[in-house]
């Protein structure tokens, strides 16, 4: 019977122990799985933050006005907006929404309209040219664009579109004196602006001019560059006041592969189209056995007998004030020459242009090559008034 009973109390001793552990595993349990569910809940309230945080850069698609650093310009608007600091909104691109959409930020930093980013226009822009848009003066972002050369358009006649390529084309149009102002053909090249032919339409024998009533839009391919223009640099006066020619009275320059014709005054400009013969100075020379010589005069100077078309007053040719063209070119003058007594014959001749030197052999006819040709290349080297009241646009 004793034995029995131990038998008995050992299986319930037994039993208890494994009750005991399977609570004790079970209470385990209940607190892992516990710490599992709040490790979790954190880790997704962590993740959901995290989502709201960077959803709100990337919750619309923004590459339509900005991507890779660049604003996408789209319209009049996003252009006057240029320099203002204005933040940039996603609905910027619809000119009728513009500034109602979204601020645009990226890592935090608001997208600005600011003086130093990087812009580009997707498409050509209409102008006004009674109120034309220009670069600010301290602008210092750049425009992206495509490739620009002689052959881009540059003058629509069908439409009377006159297109603009560079911030000194909006200068010009901005000027009081816009309405004189030539249209050239190399003008949608920055550093060209003023050389070339002048431009003129289909439907008129007028020359252009950057006259406000043209249409005007701005070039996709527009650049807020402006590189010194070759025309600035020629009428930079030089140190020997050749106004940066290569010499005093220059009137015909080679640049490259081509031939200018250097305007420096309003009768040169009268004259593009008349194929009349282009002058430059013009000095008086003596035979002597059979050979010319370079005229001189009392004071032993050359004599000059015209300034050159280019330079018709005396400030500019040092001698005296000339009328313009042909029919003023002085008539040889042996009393002007310190050679007077002497049995010479006299005669007139003219300025080697690619050296400046005086030829006593150089044909004046022929000394430039050049006519005031509708197809000729063109500088305007100098500022001209053109506020004449007999002023009448070029005919071609």
């Amino acid at each position: 019977m004793i034995c029995l009973l131990n038998k008995i109390k050992k299986i319930i001793c037994i039993d208890i122990m494994v009750w005991v552990c399977v609570i004790s595993l079970f209470l385990q349990t209940v607190v892992v799985y516990a710490l599992n569910s709040s490790d979790d809940s954190i880790s997704k309230e962590t993740i959901v933050e995290n989502n709201t945080s960077s959803q709100s850069d990337d919750s619309i698609d923004i590459s339509d006005i900005y991507e890779n650093n660049v604003i996408k310009i789209y319209n009049t608007k996003q252009l006057q907006a240029i320099g203002s600091n204005s933040i940039v909104t996603s609905t910027d691109n619809d000119e009728s929404n513009y500034g109602t959409g979204q601020q645009i930020s990226v890592n935090d930093e608001y997208i600005t309209y600011s003086l130093s980013s990087k812009y580009q226009l997707m498409k050509d822009i209409s102008l006004n040219g009674n109120d034309i848009w220009t670069l600010p003066s301290d602008f210092t972002g750049t425009f992206n664009h495509g490739t620009v050369d002689e052959n881009s358009t540059l003058y629509d006649s069908s439409t009377d579109t006159i297109y603009i390529y560079n911030d000194y084309q909006l200068k010009i149009i901005q000027s009081d004196n816009s309405e004189n102002e030539p249209v050239m053909s190399q003008d949608m090249l920055p550093e060209c602006v003023g050389m070339g032919q002048p431009v003129y339409s289909d439907n008129s024998s007028n020359y252009l001019t950057y006259s406000k009533s043209h249409n005007y839009v701005l070039s996709k391919n527009f650049t807020g560059e402006m590189p010194e223009t070759k025309a600035n640099q020629i009428s930079n006066i030089s140190t020997e006041n050749c106004e940066g020619r290569d010499f005093n009275g220059q009137v015909v320059k080679t640049i490259g592969d081509k031939t200018y014709i250097l305007i420096g005054n309003e009768e040169q400009l009268r004259k593009i189209g008349s194929d009349e013969t282009v002058y430059g100075a013009v000095y008086q020379v003596y035979l002597h056995a059979a050979k010319w010589y370079i005229d001189e005069d009392e004071n032993g100077n050359p004599i000059m007998l015209y300034g050159g078309d280019a330079d018709l007053k005396k400030s500019q040719n040092g001698n005296e004030d000339f009328g313009f063209g042909e029919k003023n070119i002085h008539k040889e003058d042996k009393k002007l020459s310190k050679y007077s007594s002497h049995l010479y014959a006299w005669g007139r001749c003219g300025v080697n242009q690619s050296t400046g030197e005086i030829d006593p052999t150089l044909d004046i006819d022929k000394a430039t090559n050049q006519k005031y040709s509708t197809n000729a290349n063109y500088i305007i080297f100098r500022n001209i008034d053109l506020s004449s009241d007999n002023w009448t646009p070029l005919m071609f």
